[in-house]
Parts: C-alpha cells; structure tokens; sequence
C-alpha cells in the first residue's frame, strides 16, 4: 500500500510541476509576443518621426534662405529695397476692413520715404 501512495503522490507532484513550467512558458511566450508587437510599433513610430524630421530640417534649410529672408520681409513686413516705389491697388468698394495692407488709415497717409518708416510700422504692428 505504501507504494501506491508514494507512486500516486509522484504523479501529482509531477503534474503540479509540469502545470507550473507549462504556466511560465506560455506567459513568456506571451510576453514575447507583445514585445515583438511593441518593437514593431516603436520602429514605425521611429520611421514617421524620422520623415518629419527630415521634412523640418529641409523648411530650415529654406528658411535660411536669401529668397525667403526677402519674401518675408516684403510680404509680412512690408519691408522695400532701397529705391523702390510701394503701389497699394484697392479695388472699388471694398472696405478698408477687408484691405490686405496692415497699415491703418493714418498709417496710409503717412509718407513711406520717411526715414523711421520701418520702426513705426512695427510699432503699429504690435500696439
């Protein structure tokens, strides 16, 4: 009888054993699984960064530009080369609200070869 018993108390120990080793193997394999999914997230997330980037330094390359040095300051400023006369075209009915021009009614009356020209269209700009 003693036999069986200690037969009987070797199968569970072993089933216990092999319920245990099968447990860490499949939450390893788990684990494994989602690594793998996660690796392949973070590459594509490294390829979509790397394409902006790319993308930034070439506007900084452009940015640094003499041609968009100037355009800017023509257009956004309303800066001119020296020698140069500045024509504002309005068309007929449109309201002085809708003008693109940045400058305000007073502003327009005020003669452009002014020497101070450029530091008082920034004053305007801001206050």
């Amino acid at each position: 009888m003693k036999i069986k018993l200690s037969s009987n108390l070797k199968y569970i120990l072993g089933a216990c054993l092999l319920a245990f080793l099968s447990y860490g193997f499949i939450k390893s394999g788990l684990e494994v699984l989602e690594g793998s999914k996660r690796l392949t997230e973070v590459q594509e997330e490294v390829l979509s960064l790397e394409s902006e980037k790319n993308k930034l330094e070439e506007e900084i390359e452009y940015k640094k530009t003499e041609e968009y040095i100037e355009e800017k300051s023509r257009n956004d400023l309303n800066l001119v080369k020296p020698g140069e006369t500045i024509y504002v075209v309005k068309k007929s009915g449109e309201s002085k609200e809708k003008s693109p021009s940045v400058l305000s009614e007073t502003d327009e009356k005020m003669d452009l070869t002014y020497k101070d020209a450029n530091w008082y269209m920034w004053y305007r700009l801001f206050f």
